[in-house]
């Protein structure tokens, strides 16, 4: 379904803060790391416009303007857990979760 599809966009966007660590020369270059991040929302844009339309169409979501909301999520995301990987994990997934609630809530996402 489009909510299921959505919540692993969420879910990969929100994992992929973490890459930071994977590879230290790209921690240690801001400019990589900005790079890395605009290149993943810019694939990302037109898939989450589409699931939103979609959820729309079945009804599984009531979103009036879903290119505004789509780049409201992923700037949102950006914005709010820069430094995911430095949390615990009870942390982590606390956020993440309060964000997934925030996201759905802004959707109109129905239960």
């Amino acid at each position: 379904s489009a909510l299921d599809r959505l919540n692993v966009i969420i879910e990969c966007k929100e994992n992929f803060s973490v890459y930071d660590k994977l590879i230290e020369s790209i921690s240690a270059n801001p400019a990589i790391i900005e790079y890395c991040k605009t290149k993943l929302s810019i694939s990302v844009t037109p898939l989450l416009m589409a699931l939103i339309e979609q959820g729309n169409a079945d009804g599984s979501l009531q979103c009036e303007y879903p290119e505004e909301t789509t780049l409201f999520i992923l700037q949102g995301i950006e914005g709010a857990m820069p430094k995911i990987a430095d949390l615990s994990d009870a942390e982590r997934k606390r956020k993440m979760e309060a964000h997934k609630d925030i996201i759905f809530r802004v959707l109109g996402a129905k239960a």
